[in-house]
């Protein structure tokens, strides 16, 4: 019997599930308050299936930490011990920050170690253990968490289960990947390079394959759909919605129009009853893709119509002006306040972990994109029960390199929002934190004539 690694996530105030990749007939889980697990809460023992036990455990204190380890027929494991923390009480202003971030192994700068399949497609970056130091309550990973492309057969001949199963398992046995994903509550969902080959679609010959291995490795909240992985939470009266951009995507290169989707229809009807029966005071968006960039085919510029859709759900249900997009994807870390961004929300990249840089873009309105590696991002959201201020700040390694706030006005909960000119006001008034240092700015310049060149 043997424990290869812990994956722990799908945190509430209450509760948390831990998957647990071993080998032994049963697993149980033990979470205490104490670092040593003294007097424990425990799971129920599980049988594990291909592999790997979900372990789940609730009854837990909000706003806590706790350490937890896990047992294989009858030992408790004490060798790699992890940690996380219960989130504040539901419905409740709190202030908390999480970390986001996407995209390793494109051209790794620190290649995987060990015995995987593709080295030179998965990292082993010092990012994954300065996000780990950061102790967010949470990591929201946007996908690219490997860049095997499965179903190319450019790097692995096979898209079946097995492939995704030993994808995952290559993530893993890179030290500072899994001392991160044991440590910190992550909710990931994929991109293209781990859902399928390049800017992957619908078509995907692997997509079955994809979505039975997320349900058996990664911890998640309720899901709605037999293949689609979207699926939301609430941190306080802050809704998070995770989208799934790959499933049911129509192939970039159709005409944009009413019957091309990103989403497709199952999960648009989700979002509009997640939208319209939450009343959480802000939203926090992730739509994996990139917002607005017509440089690429694969960004919801190629998706424009059902952009336009999903803008007009946003002000139709009374979330315009209240919530803020968080997007991985491009390989920089970016800000717009919504002064060029559709629908005027305010957006932010957080990438990348460990890939080649993207070329500079400089449709922001806080400035051109600043492209590298070991790159991440906390949004910090502080809810005093009148207002909610957001900030939002980029990292290279321990160095922070963007930044922006803002303030929306909040009356208890429910669909109430700032009107556009209380919002443009609130932008101003934090123009100065959106500005970075001259230092900063001399970076940017010099960067950008690099990667541009």
């Amino acid at each position: 019997m043997s424990l290869s690694y812990t994956w722990v996530g799908a945190t509430t105030p209450a509760a948390v599930i831990v998957k647990a990749r071993l080998s032994g007939d049963t697993a149980r889980l033990h979470v205490s308050t104490e670092s040593d697990l003294a007097d424990p809460v425990k799971s129920e023992a599980v049988a594990p299936e291909n592999g790997v036990a979900e372990l789940k455990v609730d009854g837990l204190k909000a706003a806590t930490r706790y350490y937890y380890g896990v047992e294989i027929d009858g030992d408790l494991d004490r060798e790699a011990l992890g940690r996380f923390r219960t989130h504040p009480v539901l419905g409740e202003p709190a202030d908390f920050t999480v970390a986001a971030t996407s995209c390793a192994g494109f051209e790794p700068e620190h290649p995987g170690t060990g015995d995987v399949t593709v080295p030179a497609r998965v990292s082993n970056h010092p990012v994954f253990s300065d996000i780990r130091e950061r102790d967010p309550l949470m990591l929201l990973h946007m996908g690219d968490i490997h860049y095997y492309d499965i179903g190319s057969g450019e790097f692995v001949p096979d898209h079946d289960v097995d492939t995704y199963r030993g994808a995952f398992d290559d993530v893993f046995a890179q030290p500072r990947q899994a001392g991160l994903y044991r440590d910190v509550a992550t909710q990931y969902v994929w991109d293209d390079h781990d859902f399928g080959p390049n800017n992957s679609d619908g078509t995907a010959p692997g997509r079955k394959a994809a979505a039975q291995v997320y349900r058996e490795r990664v911890p998640h909240y309720e899901l709605s759909d037999e293949v689609g992985i979207w699926h939301s939470w609430t941190i306080g009266r802050v809704l998070f919605v995770a989208l799934d951009v790959r499933s049911y995507r129509s192939p970039d290169d159709d005409p944009d129009g009413p019957d091309k989707t990103m989403l497709g229809a199952a999960q648009k009807a989700w979002l509009k009853g997640v939208l319209e029966s939450s009343d959480a005071a802000f939203l926090v968006l992730l739509p994996v893709c990139r917002w607005f960039d017509s440089s690429s085919n694969d960004t919801w510029s190629s998706f424009a119509e059902e952009r336009s859709q999903l803008i007009d759900m946003f002000d139709s249900l009374g979330w315009a002006g209240r919530m803020c997009l968080v997007v991985g994807d491009l390989h920089a870390v970016a800000m717009d306040s919504g002064g060029n961004s559709p629908g005027r929300v305010p957006v932010f990249h957080f990438a990348s972990m460990d890939s080649r840089p993207s070329v500079v873009n400089n449709h922001y309105d806080l400035g051109p994109s600043l492209p590298g590696r070991g790159q991440y991002g906390l949004l910090r959201l502080n809810d005093t029960g009148a207002e909610i201020t957001v900030t939002a700040t980029g990292y290279q390694g321990a160095e922070k390199i963007k930044s922006h706030s803002f303030t929306v006005g909040v009356s208890g909960t429910g669909h109430t929002c700032t009107p556009e000119e209380e919002m443009k006001e609130k932008r101003a008034k934090t123009e100065a934190t959106s500005r970075p240092s001259l230092w900063t700015r001399l970076k940017q310049t010099v960067r950008g004539l690099f990667y541009n060149s």
